[in-house]
């Protein structure tokens, strides 16, 4: 912590066999204990956020229990993650479907213009039965309203759901309670490895988290919106911004 922020530092020091040093916050500990959890509302995280190729700051959301299944058939809500080489570009995400690998994905792209990930930016969600919204500076970039959940397994992973009989009852997964987390990956399949023009350290700073519930309380789910069929796992589809 530093002047009221809290520091999140990926640094080039070797750890567990791996290059690299960093950390995850999350508001449910190890043992299982939940310090802090969110079902419905809105939830903000104002932060700046590193960039560079090979990094993968992240602030996101994961269910307390999985309810329907490994990740993704109980659900990840994703309010801001970057590919470390784009500072200008901003992704808001949902995951769901089966267990892996048979999973989905929904992404929207917002483009932040002149500005980049590095300047202070506030990232929130509003999350409705039956809906949820993301915003960046409070500009909506993308609303959903179209998801599943299937938790049949076979042989131990995730399967392709035969029919709507085979889902979970909507709006699963999202109408259970999810927690928070905050870090800076560095490295793997999406941001690929840091290269001789990645600084560190690299440090995400998080101004605040502010979460708020609906005046009046939520009424029943909305129905479920336009998109591809509901038992078409391993989906995924992209909005640009």
């Amino acid at each position: 912590m530093a002047d009221s922020c809290l520091f999140i530092r990926a640094v080039k020091a070797p750890l567990h066999g791996c290059g690299y040093t960093s950390a995850r916050l999350k508001t449910k500990a190890r043992d299982g204990r939940v310090l802090f959890a969110k079902l419905y509302g809105r939830v903000e995280f104002r932060a700046r956020v590193p960039w560079g190729k090979g990094l993968w700051p992240a602030l996101w959301m994961l269910p307390v229990d999985d309810k329907y299944g490994g990740w993704a058939a109980s659900g990840e809500i994703d309010l801001m993650e970057i590919v470390g080489e784009q500072p200008h570009e901003v992704l808001n995400s949902l995951h769901f479907g089966s267990a892996f690998p048979r999973r989905s994905l929904i992404t929207t792209t917002h483009a932040l213009g002149q500005s980049s990930v590095s300047d202070w930016h506030c990232y929130a969600v509003e999350w409705e039965p039956g809906e949820i919204r993301f915003y960046v500076d409070e500009q909506q970039t993308c609303s959903y309203r179209h998801w599943w959940s299937c938790s049949k397994l076979q042989d131990g992973q995730g399967v392709e759901a035969a029919a709507a009989a085979e889902l979970n009852p909507w709006p699963a997964p999202f109408d259970q309670p999810f927690y928070l987390l905050m870090n800076v990956a560095v490295g793997g399949n999406f941001p690929g490895h840091p290269n001789a023009q990645t600084v560190f350290p690299a440090e995400l700073v998080v101004d605040w988290v502010r979460v708020y519930d609906k005046v009046g309380g939520y009424g029943p789910a909305a129905p479920r919106g336009e998109g591809v069929m509901p038992w078409e796992p391993g989906h995924v589809s992209e909005r640009r911004l």
